[in-house]
């Protein structure tokens, strides 16, 4: 038979899952002994609405492993197969139930008791595999042979757990896919029946159960979100596997979660005084799905509304499930009365010998006060005479407590008119210039200016001008004749006098004199030794050619072979010659032009042209 390649498989179930509800196993456990059952659990889109969608699982099969998983003897095959019965329970299960098929000859001691009700509210179902709910094949299909599923007058009623019995070694569990036949929909599989399997854990299943945890995500076909547990101790037929399993399945039928349903805590902080609207109301979600969404009754979307007026505030809180609840909040307003904020109208600067000021405030029945005592009268009437002079803050105070509002204003006191008469010194560099009261001058002596100063009074502020020290510099410098010496990072050659210019820590130049004289230094004389042969094996005598000056140097100079390519270069770093081209080979017996410029020290330049011999 051809076989559908399992990415396409998926893609196509969770196309259908999109949009419908599905079937799919929720925990398979081997139990004690024989004591094997499998859950499955009917999933669909999440919702808050009453009642939920439905799906019609009449002639759905349930299967082990029918040859897709891995095929022969050995692969845990187990002759037919059981489906949901052609009956009307079956034809509307909402989804969020949990239905447990289990062996009836050996029951699990974990599984609750029988239940066969839509109607009783614990969303599950749990059958034996004996019921009349459920039908098996008469034929031997599928078996080792063949796994395609017989017809529908190939299916009776009552069936029993020989079909679905599972190997402890290699098996599946899994739910096919009718619409491409043998193709599994969804599926546990363990051992060696490793052939597209979905959810597949290695080795033995014994004393195993297998269960969907949703622990990084709600995807029953990820690897990750399933654990291998024992028996004994992780199963859980016809409940929740998790709190995170417990809150997807809630979140498809609030019926059937373990979770309490959603619920919200208020918080409020009243007004604290009339006409304030200062007051704060929140709420927090409780058994809810976060992230959550806020939407209060004056438009705001935060969880803490605030600056809030007495009255009847309501918030709708929507959960990530679209499930929304709403809460209506009332606020009053505390003790006490608070009128409009207090302004005081503003004061000037004033004199120590000005008249009494009578402050206004917009308010009445309030209490004047201030840092300068008896300044301020009880119906607020400053006086700078008993303040003296200073900058004072005045204060006027409406109720006490929580419900009080105040305003402050500031009264600089000053002295009567006095002149003021200030000095300050300002140095420059000779022939510079510097802005004075908006003029540039470059002359020194004393620049007054005159100002209205503090309380208004004619003021007078001088400025004393005068020169940096300025003193240029004189010295003496010697070299040899033939010699060179370097003045301002110029190289000079002959004696005479040299000026230059030298910024000080002031910014100012100054000349510095310089004397040069030139001397008669003792010089070696000039010579220069060149070899005619030379031996490079590798002995340390005679094993470069290498040039010798005194009173001199060796400026630059070349070998030559004998077809006129240039083997070396001389410069007055490299003065010898090992016998080796550019390339580090030795170079052949024979005969080599050399070209050598020199300079003595009394720069008396000179050319050696020759020839020497390379011996090997």
């Amino acid at each position: 038979m051809i076989r559908i390649g399992l990415s396409f498989i998926l893609i196509l179930f969770l196309i259908t899952f999109t949009f419908s509800q599905q079937l799919i196993i929720n925990e398979v456990s081997q139990g004690t002994n024989s004591a094997e059952y499998v859950e499955f659990v009917v999933i669909g889109i999440q919702t808050c609405n009453s009642p939920v969608p439905s799906i019609d699982l009449r002639k759905v099969i349930i299967d082990d492993n029918n040859g897709y998983f891995a095929t022969g003897s050995g692969t845990g095959i187990a002759s037919g197969a059981v489906r949901f019965a052609d009956n009307i329970l079956w034809s509307a299960i909402p989804q969020g139930t949990y239905i447990v098929i289990y062996n009836e000859a050996d029951r699990n001691i974990a599984l609750p008791p029988d239940d066969i009700s839509l109607t009783d509210g614990n969303c599950r179902l749990i059958i034996p595999a004996s019921s009349t709910l459920l039908e098996v094949t008469n034929v031997n299909s599928p078996s080792t042979i063949t796994n395609l599923y017989p017809p529908n007058n190939n299916w009776v009623s009552g069936a029993n757990w020989s079909p679905l019995a599972m190997s402890n070694s290699n098996d599946s569990f899994q739910i096919p896919n009718l619409q491409i036949n043998g193709t599994p929909l969804h599926a546990v599989s363990w051992g060696n029946n490793t052939n597209g399997s979905i959810i597949y854990f290695s080795g033995s299943a014994s004393s195993k159960v297998y269960s969907f945890k949703n622990l990084i995500s709600n995807d029953w076909n990820n690897q990750s979100n399933w654990i291998a547990g024992d028996v004994g101790v992780d199963e859980t037929p016809g409940r929740a596997n998790s709190l995170e399993n417990d809150e997807w399945i809630g979140s498809m039928n609030p019926q059937c979660g373990l979770t309490p349903q959603l619920s919200l805590n208020t918080f409020v902080q009243n007004e604290t005084c009339s006409g304030l609207c200062n007051g704060e109301a929140s709420v927090s979600v409780v058994n809810g799905v976060s992230n959550y969404s806020y939407l209060w009754s004056n438009g705001s979307t935060l969880q803490t509304n605030s600056n809030l007026c007495p009255g009847d505030h309501t918030v709708t809180v929507t959960s990530i499930e679209n499930c929304p609840i709403s809460s209506t909040i009332t606020l009053t307003i505390q003790s006490g009365a608070l009128l409009n904020q207090v302004v005081i109208n503003s004061v000037g600067d004033v004199y120590l010998t000005d008249n009494p000021i009578q402050l206004i405030s917009n308010q009445n029945s309030g209490a004047w006060t201030s840092n300068c005592n008896l300044c301020i009268s009880s119906s607020g009437v400053f006086n700078p005479t008993i303040s003296g002079i200073g900058l004072f803050e005045i204060c006027y105070a409406v109720a006490s407590g929580q419900c009080s509002t105040n305003s402050c204003i500031s009264i600089n006191v000053l002295n009567p008119c006095s002149s003021q008469i200030t000095n300050e010194s300002k140095q420059i560099c000779p022939g510079d210039s510097i802005l004075i009261y908006n003029n540039w001058v470059n002359d020194i002596g004393t620049y007054s200016n005159s100002y209205i100063g503090l309380n208004g009074c004619d003021s007078i502020h001088s400025i004393q001008l005068s020169f940096y020290d300025i003193k240029d510099l004189t010295e003496y410098k010697s070299f040899c004749i033939y010699d060179s010496i370097s003045v301002d990072g110029e190289w000079i050659k002959k004696p005479g006098i040299y000026y230059t210019l030298i910024k000080d820590a002031n910014g100012c130049f100054y000349k510095n004199t310089i004397n040069l004289i030139e001397e008669i230094c003792d010089t070696d004389p000039f010579l220069v030794f060149i070899p005619n042969a030379f031996n490079p094996d590798g002995g340390n005598v005679n094993n470069e050619f290498k040039i010798i000056v005194t009173g001199g140097k060796v400026q630059d100079g070349l070998i030559i072979n004998r077809w006129g390519e240039v083997v070396f270069n001389f410069t007055q770093d490299h003065l010898s010659w090992d016998g080796k081209n550019s390339t580090g080979e030795l170079s052949p017996d024979g005969i080599y032009t050399y070209v050598v410029n020199c300079i003595s020290d009394k720069l008396e330049e000179k050319r050696f042209i020759g020839f020497v011999t390379l011996i090997k």
